[in-house]
């Protein structure tokens, strides 16, 4: 039997994001939406603003009046792109082919507790719905909460640890944090205080409506992978830890912080308007050591690695063979605005470029390195091609050949694939909205082969769920101890620093892992970011960027 939902949503015209969770649900083999609850709602005899006076009703009306420009303004930016523009799609609640059922709700005198009547009540209970959704105005409270198996599930685009009220997706941008976040929770009578099931966080976009619609795509897969969850398995998952909420409730800006937050925009747009002209740019570059270990090294000592004129080199991995030592790296091209991957030679003297390794039609980059019964492997970024693919090693270091593709249909980035306890272990960042964000999501598969065709996705995916921690920058298997190399996304600065942390479980139910340290972008003068570590046979490289002026 599949889990019976209603959705409760508001008179009119339903959301794109509404229209999207019931689409998921039609595919769906363990949950249906069976009922539309549509609220009927009359503010003529109430409304949200009657706690106010006239003086105060003016400026309420006004500030929400420019609130609601901004908006619009943003909307119509983002609606030549396709990945923004369905969401401001809307669609008529009456070609859903699902039946309605009608309530009105009692609205308290401030506008925003909305509770139901004994009638509208009873209409609800005789559905016989296992859980009710969250898609419509107010406050719910009273019997309503209880009255289904599950509750009502509700989604809150912010992270409920400190950023509660609204609007969703604003006050990130405002104050510029790394992450904008999400939770999915069980609707309790205390505001904010349900039990909460999923969580999440994304980087946060430059702009507010930009960052409310990555928000609310993201958000809607894992409410259809938290409904399919509880399908199959009749029950509701475990709740995750809460904390004493410690911040002040947001509200909508006030009309002085609204002319602050458009004159920010102003400047960041400005400013990449300036720099764009002036070819300034951020270029990443590599630097090395040898003979160090990595535990100790002191990475103001390393040698750089000079770009050639119009490419820079990132995401470095090293490899010795018979006494060569290579760095493996991104190679971008500004004038193709593509990467390939390219091999340079590292000698305690210097270092010399040797050439290109591979060259795809599509963007390369992270060329990750492993090994298999004395063969030498790579499993380069090649998530414009939707594919995890891996290439073998035939005459090191130049020639290599396309081994397998061992998925298919996947938009994942910087993956890394290892050999520990009798399995072979990938872990990736998938974009599972498809909002180009590779930055949020931590994925674990495992198989029996590093080329099966068969990963199985480990049960607590995505294992980790932040910017500040998911994306790979690296792996480290030394005496027995697996490290990873994560990557810390700021505001609008991909890869503005990394840590290192140990795996301390890994198996077919669990993930752990333990934060060691955090590398800055400190030990060069005027760089602004790192991202990738890698080390081997105690060779050391890394990468870190600067803002420079180029000729493209």
């Amino acid at each position: 039997m599949k889990l019976k939902v209603g959705f409760i949503v508001d008179h009119g015209n339903l959301s794109s994001i509404i229209y999207d969770l019931i689409e998921k649900s039609i595919k769906s083999d363990s949950y249906s939406i069976d009922f539309l609850i549509v609220q009927k709602i009359n503010f003529n005899s109430t409304s949200k603003f009657k706690k106010y006076t006239n003086s105060k009703l003016i400026y309420k009306t006004i500030e929400s009046i420019f609130f609601s420009l901004i908006f619009k303004i943003e909307k119509k930016s983002l609606k030549k792109y396709d990945v923004y523009k369905k969401y401001f799609y809307t669609y008529d609640l009456n070609n859903f082919n699902i039946p309605i059922v009608e309530v009105i709700p009692i609205i308290s005198k401030s506008g925003f507790i909305y509770k139901y009547n004994n009638e509208d009540l009873d209409k609800i209970k005789s559905l016989n719905l296992d859980v009710l959704l969250r898609g419509g105005s107010g406050i719910l409270q009273g019997e309503i909460l209880n009255l289904c198996k599950f509750g009502i599930l509700s989604i809150h685009h912010g992270d409920n640890d400190d950023n509660r009220g609204g609007p969703p997706g604003f006050w990130e941008v405002y104050y510029r944090k790394p992450s904008t976040g999400f939770i999915i929770q069980k609707l309790q009578s205390q505001l904010d205080g349900g039990d909460v099931f999923t969580k999440g966080s994304i980087t946060t976009s430059p702009s507010y409506v930009m960052n409310l619609v990555r928000i609310s795509k993201i958000a809607n897969v894992y409410f259809d992978k938290l409904l399919n969850k509880i399908g199959s398995e009749n029950s509701l998952p475990a709740i995750l830890p809460k904390a004493p909420f410690s911040y002040e409730l947001f509200k909508l800006p006030s009309i002085v912080i609204q002319i602050q937050y458009l004159l920010k925009i102003f400047i960041f747009k400005i400013s990449s308007i300036i720099l764009d002209k002036r070819k300034i740019k951020v270029r990443w570059s590599v630097a090395y050591t040898i003979n160090d270990n990595w535990k100790n090294v002191e990475l103001r000592k390393l040698r750089k690695i000079k770009n050639p004129p119009n490419r820079f080199f990132a995401d470095p991995f090293v490899h010795t063979k018979n006494g060569m030592h290579v760095c493996f790296v991104e190679d971008y091209n500004y004038k193709s605005s593509k990467g390939n991957i390219c091999a340079i030679e590292l000698t305690s003297k210097g270092y010399r470029e040797i050439g290109t390794v591979l060259d795809e039609s599509f963007h390369l980059s992270y060329p990750f390195l492993f090994s298999n019964k004395d063969e030498l492997f790579m499993c380069p970024e090649t998530h414009l091609k939707n594919e995890i693919r891996i290439y073998k090693c035939i005459d090191f270091p130049l020639r290599w050949e396309y081994h397998k593709t061992i998925m298919k249909n996947i938009s994942a980035s910087d993956s890394n694939l290892f050999y520990f306890n009798s399995k072979w272990w990938l872990l990736t960042n998938i974009d599972s909205a498809g909002i180009g964000d590779h930055n949020s999501e931590l994925h674990l598969f495992y198989a029996d082969s590093f080329d099966s065709s068969s990963w199985i996705p480990h049960p607590l995916n995505p294992i980790i769920f932040s910017p500040l921690k998911a994306r790979n920058g690296g792996f480290i298997y030394n005496d027995n101890d697996i490290f990873r190399v994560f990557q810390v996304q700021g505001f609008n600065n991909y890869g503005e620093s990394m840590g290192l942390a140990k795996i301390t479980e890994l198996s077919e139910t669990k993930y752990n892992e333990e934060v060691l340290f955090n590398i800055s972008p400190n030990f060069f003068k005027k760089i602004k970011g790192t991202h990738t570590f890698s080390s081997s046979s105690n060779i050391i490289a890394l990468d870190y960027n600067k803002i420079e002026k180029t000729n493209i």
